[in-house]
């Protein structure tokens, strides 16, 4: 699997949990259920992206600045995330604060897999962008297995 392939496949579930938490059907055990979930999601995920991804990228001067923004928009979402904890899911506050995470989160996504993907397909070879694939999904398990224990 490529580091392409991995980080989308997570993408995926990033994309399933943040709907849950824009759901009006949802109770607010549910969407601080969600919250929950998707928090341990993303920090993981935003761990392994950085080490396998953007750091990779930033070895070749000419994706540092692209590199950068993307690492922004991780604290950019955990701010957002913060803000939605700090919120009671019973507010109605909350579903704003939940669209407007979900509204930076689709951007940061969809940003990663459109422009990030096609600079790193220049620079990384099939063979590199395989070994980040597998190294991404090993820190992926291990940053998630953390938080079982």
């Amino acid at each position: 699997m490529t580091i392409y392939e991995a980080i989308c496949d997570d993408h995926a579930q990033q994309r399933t949990l943040v709907g849950r938490l824009v759901d009006l059907q949802s109770s607010p055990a549910e969407r601080s259920a969600a919250l929950g979930a998707l928090c341990r999601v993303l920090d993981s995920h935003a761990l392994a992206e950085e080490r396998c991804f953007y750091v990779p990228l930033m070895l070749h001067g000419s994706t540092v600045a692209q590199s950068r923004h993307g690492i922004a928009e991780h604290r950019e979402l955990d701010g957002l995330i913060a803000t939605l904890g700090d919120t009671d899911a019973a507010s109605p506050t909350w579903l704003p604060a939940a669209r407007r995470l979900q509204r930076r989160l689709e951007h940061h996504l969809t940003e990663e897999e459109g422009e990030m993907f096609v600079l790193a397909r220049e620079i990384l070879d099939p063979g590199e962008s395989a070994h980040l694939g597998r190294r991404f999904l090993e820190e992926i398990h291990f940053e998630r297995g953390r938080y079982r224990h």
